[in-house]
């Protein structure tokens, strides 16, 4: 037997599933702890334990989901063609970036160069070869939401 955990808007159908983690069903009662990548997007969610034979949710739990904290620290400016510190703090979910995109660029746009937070420490490298006006962005997740935003000139 397979079950899952995932966490979903309150108002979800019941066949509705976000990221979601198989939990091990044991016969001796053993409880386990678990820990799942919540969504990057405030508001009333729920956690649910669904059967994965059936579909049904055996059980669900609500939860309040707050804006992410995240801070950027870097040089107001930095010269072209080398890399500046880029000190950081936020979620770590494990497909967040931390971006250099070009200013004013849409969300998704190609950054021109990027760093994976979950792997970084706090603190990761960037660098660009043309002089200008830059952003670095903390995107989280799939979706890549920009939850943190800070100006940067490479001169």
């Amino acid at each position: 037997r397979q079950h899952y955990i995932t966490i979903v808007k309150t108002d979800a159908g019941p066949k509705e599933y976000n990221d979601y983690l198989y939990v091990n069903v044991f016969t001796d009662g053993d409880p386990r702890t678990i820990k799942i990548d919540a969504p990057d997007a405030p508001g009333e969610f729920e956690v649910r334990y669904v059967s994965e034979e059936t579909g049904l949710i055996l059980a669900r739990q609500p939860i309040r989901l707050t804006p992410a904290m995240v801070t950027i620290e870097a040089p107001a400016t930095a010269k072209a063609s080398e890399s500046f510190a880029v000190k950081f703090s936020g979620p770590r979910g494990k497909k967040d970036q931390v971006q250099l995109c070009p200013a004013g660029s849409a969300a998704d746009a190609s950054p021109i160069n990027s760093f994976d937070a979950a792997d970084a420490d706090v603190e990761g490298s960037l660098s660009a070869e043309t002089p200008g006006r830059y952003e670095i962005r903390y995107l989280a997740g799939e979706k890549g939401r920009v939850l943190a935003r800070r100006p940067i000139e490479l001169k």
